[in-house]
Protein backbone atom coordinates (compact mmCIF):
# COMPACT_ATOMS: atom_id res chain seq x y z
CA UNK A 1 0.00 0.00 0.00
CA UNK A 2 0.99 3.80 -0.38
CA UNK A 3 -0.39 6.66 1.18
CA UNK A 4 0.12 10.48 0.11
CA UNK A 5 -1.34 13.13 0.86
CA UNK A 6 -2.45 15.89 -2.14
CA UNK A 7 -3.46 19.51 -2.00
CA UNK A 8 -2.45 22.08 0.63
CA UNK A 9 0.53 20.83 2.76
CA UNK A 10 1.00 22.42 6.62
CA UNK A 11 3.99 24.25 5.60
CA UNK A 12 1.52 26.23 3.14
CA UNK A 13 3.33 24.61 -0.18
CA UNK A 14 0.55 22.99 -2.39
CA UNK A 15 1.68 19.27 -3.84
CA UNK A 16 -0.16 18.00 -6.84
CA UNK A 17 -1.50 14.40 -6.99
CA UNK A 18 0.06 12.29 -9.54
CA UNK A 19 -1.26 12.11 -12.98
CA UNK A 20 -3.90 15.37 -12.00
CA UNK A 21 -3.56 18.09 -14.79
CA UNK A 22 -1.57 20.72 -14.41
CA UNK A 23 -2.17 23.78 -11.92
CA UNK A 24 -1.86 27.22 -14.38
CA UNK A 25 -1.57 29.16 -11.79
CA UNK A 26 0.50 28.43 -8.00
CA UNK A 27 1.36 30.56 -5.14
CA UNK A 28 4.09 30.00 -2.42
CA UNK A 29 1.35 30.28 -0.23
CA UNK A 30 -2.38 30.88 -0.05
CA UNK A 31 -5.38 31.77 2.52
CA UNK A 32 -7.74 28.95 1.49
CA UNK A 33 -10.33 31.55 0.77
CA UNK A 34 -8.15 33.13 -1.61
CA UNK A 35 -6.19 30.38 -3.77
CA UNK A 36 -4.00 31.85 -6.85
CA UNK A 37 -6.39 30.83 -9.49
CA UNK A 38 -8.74 33.89 -8.29
CA UNK A 39 -5.43 36.07 -9.63
CA UNK A 40 -6.55 34.91 -12.69
CA UNK A 41 -10.55 34.35 -12.64
CA UNK A 42 -11.78 37.70 -14.36
CA UNK A 43 -13.65 38.33 -11.41
CA UNK A 44 -12.11 41.69 -9.87
CA UNK A 45 -14.02 41.03 -6.48
CA UNK A 46 -12.05 37.53 -5.82
CA UNK A 47 -8.51 37.61 -4.94
CA UNK A 48 -5.34 35.75 -4.30
CA UNK A 49 -3.65 36.47 -0.81
CA UNK A 50 -0.61 34.65 0.62
CA UNK A 51 -1.52 33.50 4.11
CA UNK A 52 1.37 36.02 6.06
CA UNK A 53 3.18 39.34 5.47
CA UNK A 54 6.27 36.90 4.73
CA UNK A 55 7.98 38.44 2.51
CA UNK A 56 8.91 36.97 -0.61
CA UNK A 57 5.41 35.40 -1.48
CA UNK A 58 5.49 34.80 -5.07
CA UNK A 59 2.58 33.80 -7.87
CA UNK A 60 3.58 31.92 -10.90
CA UNK A 61 1.24 31.57 -14.08
CA UNK A 62 2.16 28.55 -16.43
CA UNK A 63 0.62 29.96 -19.88
CA UNK A 64 0.77 26.76 -21.41
CA UNK A 65 3.06 27.63 -23.81
CA UNK A 66 5.83 29.88 -25.17
CA UNK A 67 3.53 32.94 -25.89
CA UNK A 68 4.33 36.83 -27.47
CA UNK A 69 3.85 39.60 -24.37
CA UNK A 70 3.25 42.83 -24.60
CA UNK A 71 2.69 43.61 -21.37
CA UNK A 72 1.24 42.78 -17.53
CA UNK A 73 -1.53 44.58 -15.99
CA UNK A 74 -2.47 43.70 -12.09
CA UNK A 75 -4.52 45.27 -9.26
CA UNK A 76 -3.44 45.24 -6.12
CA UNK A 77 -6.04 43.86 -3.16
CA UNK A 78 -5.85 48.21 -2.22
CA UNK A 79 -4.16 51.11 -3.33
CA UNK A 80 -1.29 50.38 -1.15
CA UNK A 81 2.83 50.24 -1.43
CA UNK A 82 3.42 47.01 -2.77
CA UNK A 83 7.76 46.40 -3.53
CA UNK A 84 7.76 43.44 -6.79
CA UNK A 85 9.46 42.08 -8.86
CA UNK A 86 8.13 40.61 -12.38
CA UNK A 87 9.69 37.91 -13.79
CA UNK A 88 9.33 35.77 -16.89
CA UNK A 89 10.84 31.52 -17.80
CA UNK A 90 10.70 29.54 -21.04
CA UNK A 91 10.87 26.53 -18.45
CA UNK A 92 9.77 27.91 -15.16
CA UNK A 93 13.41 27.27 -13.97
CA UNK A 94 15.54 29.93 -15.49
CA UNK A 95 14.21 33.28 -14.83
CA UNK A 96 14.77 36.83 -16.63
CA UNK A 97 13.89 39.92 -14.94
CA UNK A 98 11.44 41.99 -16.73
CA UNK A 99 10.80 44.49 -13.95
CA UNK A 100 12.11 45.26 -10.57
CA UNK A 101 9.81 47.33 -8.36
CA UNK A 102 11.56 46.41 -4.78
CA UNK A 103 12.02 49.68 -3.73
CA UNK A 104 8.59 50.98 -5.03
CA UNK A 105 7.05 53.62 -3.63
CA UNK A 106 3.87 53.49 -5.92
CA UNK A 107 0.65 52.92 -3.53
CA UNK A 108 -2.02 53.19 -7.17
CA UNK A 109 -3.20 49.79 -7.06
CA UNK A 110 -3.02 49.02 -10.50
CA UNK A 111 0.60 48.20 -12.05
CA UNK A 112 0.71 48.70 -15.81
CA UNK A 113 3.82 47.18 -17.40
CA UNK A 114 5.09 47.26 -21.38
CA UNK A 115 7.29 44.65 -22.73
CA UNK A 116 8.10 42.95 -25.60
CA UNK A 117 9.54 39.17 -25.34
CA UNK A 118 8.21 35.38 -25.37
CA UNK A 119 7.79 33.19 -22.06
CA UNK A 120 5.70 30.22 -21.31
CA UNK A 121 5.86 31.36 -17.32
CA UNK A 122 5.63 34.74 -15.53
CA UNK A 123 6.16 34.67 -11.56
CA UNK A 124 5.62 37.92 -9.49
CA UNK A 125 7.45 37.77 -6.34
CA UNK A 126 6.26 40.47 -3.43
CA UNK A 127 8.79 41.99 -0.97
CA UNK A 128 8.32 42.70 2.06
CA UNK A 129 5.19 44.83 3.07
CA UNK A 130 3.80 45.92 6.42
CA UNK A 131 3.24 43.59 8.79
CA UNK A 132 -0.89 44.40 8.33
CA UNK A 133 -0.81 44.05 5.13
CA UNK A 134 -0.18 40.48 2.88
CA UNK A 135 0.78 40.12 -1.06
CA UNK A 136 -2.77 40.23 -2.37
CA UNK A 137 -3.70 40.30 -6.54
CA UNK A 138 -7.42 40.88 -7.39
CA UNK A 139 -6.32 40.33 -11.49
CA UNK A 140 -3.28 39.63 -13.46
CA UNK A 141 -3.35 39.89 -17.16
CA UNK A 142 -0.90 39.23 -19.56
CA UNK A 143 -1.22 41.02 -22.80
CA UNK A 144 0.17 39.65 -26.29
CA UNK A 145 1.81 42.57 -28.42
CA UNK A 146 -1.88 43.62 -30.05
CA UNK A 147 -2.68 44.41 -26.59
CA UNK A 148 -5.29 41.46 -26.38
CA UNK A 149 -5.45 39.28 -23.28
CA UNK A 150 -3.30 36.13 -23.18
CA UNK A 151 -5.39 33.54 -20.99
CA UNK A 152 -3.28 30.32 -19.25
CA UNK A 153 -4.37 27.90 -21.31
CA UNK A 154 -2.94 23.60 -19.96
CA UNK A 155 -0.71 22.48 -22.38
CA UNK A 156 -2.14 20.33 -25.11
CA UNK A 157 0.26 17.30 -24.81
CA UNK A 158 -0.60 16.91 -21.01
CA UNK A 159 -3.81 15.45 -19.73
CA UNK A 160 -4.56 13.79 -16.66
CA UNK A 161 -3.63 10.19 -16.61
CA UNK A 162 -5.89 7.55 -14.25
CA UNK A 163 -3.85 5.43 -11.89
CA UNK A 164 -5.39 2.62 -13.62
CA UNK A 165 -3.09 2.66 -16.78
CA UNK A 166 0.04 1.77 -16.91
CA UNK A 167 1.44 5.02 -17.59
CA UNK A 168 0.25 6.38 -14.69
CA UNK A 169 3.50 7.53 -12.67
CA UNK A 170 3.33 7.37 -8.79
CA UNK A 171 7.35 8.40 -8.27
CA UNK A 172 6.48 11.31 -6.71
CA UNK A 173 4.22 9.96 -4.33
CA UNK A 174 5.74 10.81 -0.81
CA UNK A 175 6.35 7.93 1.97
CA UNK A 176 4.30 7.95 4.62
CA UNK A 177 4.79 6.27 8.21
CA UNK A 178 1.57 5.20 9.67
CA UNK A 179 1.48 3.61 13.17
CA UNK A 180 0.37 0.05 13.20
CA UNK A 181 0.15 -3.31 15.13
Amino acid sequence: WQFARFGSMPDGSQLDEPGSPPEMVKASSSESDHPAGHAVDGNPETRWCADSAAANQTITLDLGRISKIGGFEFDWEKAAVYPFKLESSDDGVKWRMIEDQSGSTNATGTEKLSTSQSARFLKITVGKVPATQWASIREIRVLDPQGSFVKPAAPENIAAIPPSTPEFDDSQWRTVNLPHD
